[in-house]
């Protein structure tokens, strides 16, 4: 699904379709990527890249595949240039819901995105 939403993003007119649909609303309002995560030591557990190249456990693949194409999809529909004003509340809402997994991917301390076992 989110693959077809990524597809129609990349549009202009699909883009247009998906603000009108008020998806970075909905987007802001769901914590689907929360719920995967129940606090922050579990969040940098799925966000740890494992040292020699270990398999990542099915939970922590299902974060990562649900995770990219997510923000993905966030990014894109900021770029709607029509009404930009109308997507500040929806985005921070996104981003203050979000907020701890933001802060393990931009923080560049053990646990945070790319950070190898040692």
């Amino acid at each position: 699904k989110m693959n077809v939403l990524l597809h129609l993003a990349q549009d202009e007119a699909g883009l247009r379709e998906l603000t009108g649909y008020r998806l970075l609303e909905k987007l802001a309002s769901c914590s689907f990527l929360r719920t995967h995560a129940q606090g922050e030591r579990q969040i940098r557990s799925l966000l740890r890249i494992p040292k020699g190249g270990r398999e990542l456990g099915v939970l922590s693949r299902r974060f990562h595949q649900l995770l990219l194409p997510c923000l993905q999809l966030f990014v894109a529909l900021l770029h709607d240039t029509e009404d930009p004003s109308s997507l500040r509340e929806p985005a921070a809402r996104f981003l203050w819901t979000h907020r701890h997994i933001f802060r393990e991917l931009m923080v560049g301390t053990p646990g945070g995105l790319g950070y190898v076992d040692e």
